[in-house]
């Protein structure tokens, strides 16, 4: 058990899952309960394997199957029957069970399975969970001082800031994370490649291509198919809607896990190359999905794509309710994309005055974002009728690393640096240097000045538990 899980942690794998479904087995004999654990571990670990794996119906037959402990709630028994559903194909089923078992705190199961609890809230579409379970993983990590976990729970959190639009922060968990996956070997994490996408940044592209290489030779299906996702997202950003559509496809085919994200960019590169079938019948495999979750971030999407289905004053009522249920869930990025294609749409239409107020408003959002294709992409929108985009003006905060910028964050709060040097796993003397290079950029001289500062995304607030 200890094996499969190390390597799952390590490196993931066919090698993981099959040391976890071993050790299920025996543990039938002689524990129920670490039995039903090591069936969901390892039904999970098939799951990621995808394409490379061949375990993932044999993983959940045998989860079935074993001696189930006492307490149809426990966490483990949920997560069986939740994945167990999903692997056949029964969103509704699959996602009510895990609901449930996301929503249980009584015990530690969560604190070692971030990127277990990831993938769930991904698909039940609850991205308050998602942040809640991974900030305490940050949390539980820090406190015991164990590296390994806080590399994956950092990456993990980083994919909640994505999904919210705090690009910045996500750049600042990632450092941290990423320069403990090269200490401790761990197998990477997976928000880099989309926070790349949606700032277009120089090399996408070919961070994608050696992502999807070696996720190929670890044998980490799911991560290939992740990064397909990607590619869509950053292709759809820049207009190119034929390699999004095709890289959509791959994701779609692939994705164990939360098809929907990708399902969303096929949806709507179908639709912008005329593909009106393929859209639908996506659209029909997406609305399963909602139907199961049925939170504020799943109808906001199932309208949305609806909405580009559909003309007239049925689009009107679709992006309307698309705003309001995005805007609950905080999903700030798929709400200015929802602006940005109802403004498309609407000048499409003829009605330029209602276009650019819409289009405005989806280039001041994916700007502060720093979303910058799909920001480029607006304001070519905007000058289509008539209107320039405004550039957003330089901001002092900007010229902070993310290092300088998170340490600027903890001595905000008050924190030592001796607080903040341990916290970081840095040396109180590093800690100094970088707040020495904050007081020069921000042009202040005092930790006092910084606790009146903004220095968390210009979107939305710092989540709790990072920096603090």
């Amino acid at each position: 058990m200890l094996r499969g899980r190390i390597t799952f942690t390590v490196r993931r794998g066919p090698d993981a899952t099959a040391d976890l479904l071993r050790a299920a087995h025996q543990l039938e004999r002689v524990d129920a309960q670490l039995a039903q654990q090591t069936h969901a571990d390892a039904l999970f670990a098939a799951m990621v394997d995808g394409r490379f794996g061949e375990g993932v119906a044999r993983a959940a037959e045998q989860a079935a199957g074993a001696p189930r402990p006492a307490g149809s709630q426990m966490t483990a028994n949920l997560l069986v029957d939740g994945l167990t559903a999903i692997v056949a194909d029964d969103p509704r089923k699959g996602t009510a069970a895990l609901q449930r078992a996301l929503a249980r705190h009584d015990d530690d199961f969560w604190d070692s399975r971030a990127l277990m609890a990831a993938c769930l809230c991904l698909e039940t579409w609850d991205l308050e969970a998602y942040g809640e379970h991974t900030e305490r993983a940050v949390l539980h990590a820090r406190g015991a001082g164990a590296l390994l976990p806080l590399a994956h729970s950092l990456g993990v959190l980083a994919g909640a800031c994505n999904w919210r639009g705090q690009f910045r922060t996500s750049e600042v968990l990632l450092d941290e994370a990423e320069s403990l996956i090269a200490f401790t070997h761990a197998a990477p994490t997976y928000p880099r490649i989309t926070l790349s996408a949606w700032r277009d940044e120089p090399g996408t592209l070919e961070m994608i291509d050696r992502v999807i290489a070696d996720a190929s030779e670890r044998g980490e299906g799911q991560l290939v198919a992740f990064a397909e996702f990607a590619r869509a997202l950053l292709h759809n950003g820049c207009g190119d809607a034929e390699v999004a559509l095709a890289s959509a496809r791959r994701a779609t085919d692939e994705l164990p896990f939360f098809k929907w994200i990708a399902l969303r960019e096929l949806i709507e590169a179908a639709v912008h190359t005329g593909a009106l079938e393929v859209a639908a019948d996506a659209f029909g495999s997406l609305c399963r999905r909602t139907a199961a979750a049925r939170t504020d971030w799943a109808q906001g999407i199932e309208e949305c794509c609806a909405a580009l289905l559909t003309t007239g004053k049925e689009a009107d009522a679709l992006y309307q309710a698309s705003f309001e249920h995005l805007e609950r869930a905080g999903a700030h990025p798929h709400l200015a994309r929802a602006r940005l294609l109802y403004g498309e749409q609407l000048r499409r239409d003829g009605e330029r005055a209602r276009a650019r107020t819409e289009l405005r408003a989806a280039h001041e959002a994916l700007s502060a974002m720093g979303a910058e294709a799909f920001t480029a992409r607006a304001a070519r929108e905007l000058r289509a009728t008539g209107e320039r985009a405004r550039k957003r003006s330089a901001e002092t905060i900007d010229d902070l690393t993310p290092q300088e910028l998170q340490v600027a964050r903890m001595a905000g709060t008050g924190a030592t640096s001796k607080e903040i040097a341990i916290e970081l796993f840095l040396s109180p003397r590093t800690i100094d240097a970088h707040l020495r290079s904050v007081f020069r950029k921000l042009s202040i001289t005092s930790r006092r000045e910084l606790r009146g500062m903004r220095l968390a995304d210009p979107t939305v607030s710092t989540p709790a538990g990072v920096g603090s």
